[in-house]
């Protein structure tokens, strides 16, 4: 997983991982052994519990921001706006869609993202209503 290649390529038996977050060797290869796509489906809380009982609360804050933010989001993003690029809507839709998954500011979990993605899937159907459309209809 990429995500822990910061742990695959340390140099140093305690490497510094940011803002005074610091791994022991053995830590840092607890982590290694996690099972990563367990990781991806669980939702934060689940992820911090377990990322806590290896490295600790502390150093569990810090490196479940991270892997939300670095990894999980980023391939969420790219997935969803692949999908999109991917499927034969309307050009409109399409817009709406890809704005929609910009604009997520964090990593959604597993059930928010199924919501998501169902959302997105009646705008591609064109049962939904773009952000346009619905802004004509409030006036």
């Amino acid at each position: 997983m990429k995500f822990f290649n910061w742990i695959l390529n340390r140099k140093t038996i305690a490497p510094n991982i940011g803002r005074g977050v610091c791994l022991s060797k053995d830590e840092a290869d607890k982590l290694k052994k996690l099972d990563h796509e367990k990781l991806m489906n669980m939702d934060s809380k689940e992820r911090f519990s377990v990322f806590a009982n290896v490295i600790g609360e502390e150093n569990a804050k810090w490196v479940n921001a991270r892997f939300e933010k670095e990894f999980l989001f980023k391939n969420q993003q790219e997935g969803m706006i692949n999908w999109a690029k991917k499927t034969d809507m309307k050009t409109e839709f399409r817009k709406e869609i890809v704005s929609k998954i910009s604009n997520l500011e964090k990593a959604l979990s597993p059930t928010e993202i199924d919501e998501f993605i169902d959302k997105l899937s009646e705008l591609s159907l064109g049962i939904g209503v773009t952000e346009e459309e619905a802004k004509t209809i409030r006036v």
